[in-house]
């Protein structure tokens, strides 16, 4: 369970990704401390999500893997993929 204070940040760091905003002028938008704004920024995302299987198919006739996240996204991972390019992919859909 979250504390009050990583749910108070959180809702800051939603409140300013959907703001398109810089964090620095979001903060001083909101009244907000900017060097707790990167510390909470920082510290919540390093927070451990919950993890979920996600059903993965192999092609095995080209070596491609094929990640389905429910209807929202679908990643299609070549053999010679990096594993950095994959970890970017799955970070951009919000999961890691």
């Amino acid at each position: 369970m979250r504390s009050n204070r990583a749910e108070y940040w959180q809702r800051h760091i939603d409140g300013w990704r959907a703001s398109g905003k810089s964090g620095r002028a979001y903060c001083l938008e909101a009244g907000v401390s900017l060097s707790r704004f990167y510390k909470w920024r920082r510290r919540l995302s390093q927070t451990p999500r919950e993890t979920a299987l996600i059903p993965v198919e192999l092609a095995a006739e080209t070596g491609t893997v094929r990640i389905v996240i429910g209807e929202e996204a679908e990643i299609l991972v070549a053999s010679d993929s990096s594993p950095a390019a994959v970890r970017v992919a799955l970070e951009g859909l919000g999961l890691r």
